[in-house]
């Protein structure tokens, strides 16, 4: 069993709600999992299942809680991914007849690699929750030299080609997400790196 535990908390520039995160956390999450699998809750969001994807083979039982209070959102997921319970029917199955043990030796090796998928799929929703509304990630020991937001921090790096990238930066300068000087220093690396 492997544990999926991840923590964050990062500064709102708007006023969400819960509800409001948790949707955009249901979407992310439905790309790697049923959403029949995903509940939201009153404090966040509940995931029980198996990953979607037919290569990757790992079942989770975590649940995300999201708190607002101050201008600040704080998530915290608790949870752990094991192997499903189809895979130990095969384990039953191979010893008992031989045969479907190769096919649990996969899966078991499969879900060895998969294992710390479901911390890093929550790690991606929570960053694509704080680039959507366009949050401040809290530093520790802030660093006065640059000052960029994770959101467009997510735009230099994620979005596929140059002039999208630089629509996506406007939209989060229109939206007060940055600053003009952060869109300039941005919209710099963006077409440096094109480069």
């Amino acid at each position: 069993m492997a544990r999926c535990d991840t923590y964050g908390r990062f500064r709102l520039k708007k006023e969400v709600t819960v509800d409001f995160v948790a949707a955009l956390l249901k979407q992310e999450l439905s790309k790697h999992y049923a959403e029949s699998n995903i509940t939201i809750t009153a404090t966040g969001i509940q995931v029980k299942g198996s990953l979607s994807d037919f290569w990757e083979t790992a079942a989770i039982d975590a649940s995300a809680t999201v708190e607002i209070r101050d201008d600040e959102l704080t998530y915290r997921v608790v949870g752990t991914a094991s192997l499903p319970k189809w895979a130990w029917v095969l384990c039953v199955l191979g010893f008992v007849t031989g045969v479907f043990f190769v096919a649990f030796a996969f899966v078991a090796v499969e879900y060895l690699i998969c294992r710390n998928r479901p911390k890093q799929y929550f790690d991606e929703a929570f960053d694509a929750v704080r680039f959507e509304i366009g949050a401040l990630e809290l530093r520790e020991q802030p660093d006065e030299h640059n000052k960029t937001s994770t959101a467009a921090e997510g735009v230099t790096a994620g979005t596929p080609d140059v002039a999208s990238r630089i629509m996506r930066l406007r939209e989060l300068l229109d939206s007060e997400a940055i600053t003009q000087a952060e869109f300039d220093e941005l919209k710099r690396k963006i077409i440096n790196a094109a480069r």
